[in-house]
């Protein structure tokens, strides 16, 4: 377990690797835009998976998973927002994940002003 179920990265880490996989002008990406629009694309129709990736009618990536102790999510969003939530906790309740990521949502969609973006 291990091997494929360690952390790689800090929040902050993680948020690099997806700025440089999100198609937005702002970093360069290390993919080419044929590759992140399989990213975007449905394998099998109907299935909401492509290649890694949970992805949604809006165009939105994300990937969720948890191990005892901790729980990871994060998403490309089709607006440009890029986000990372780590928690060093699992839970069994069967609205835990559907939650959290409803408290992100929640967050983005109240800030009215954000900050010029700059490359990292």
């Amino acid at each position: 377990m291990q091997a494929h179920g360690g952390w790689i990265g800090n929040p902050v880490e993680l948020l690099r690797v997806l700025d440089r996989v999100d198609g937005q002008p702002v970093v360069p990406d290390i993919l080419q835009p044929k590759s992140l629009r399989l990213l975007s694309r449905e394998g099998i129709p109907g299935s909401g998976y492509s290649l890694g990736w949970s992805v949604n009618s809006l165009q939105n990536r994300w990937h969720i998973g948890s191990m005892p102790g901790s729980f990871a999510m994060f998403c490309c969003t089709a607006g440009g927002f890029n986000w990372v939530l780590l928690m060093n906790t699992r839970s069994t309740n069967s609205s835990f994940t559907k939650e959290a990521d409803e408290l992100v949502w929640g967050i983005l969609n109240a800030v009215r002003d954000w900050p010029e973006r700059s490359a990292q």
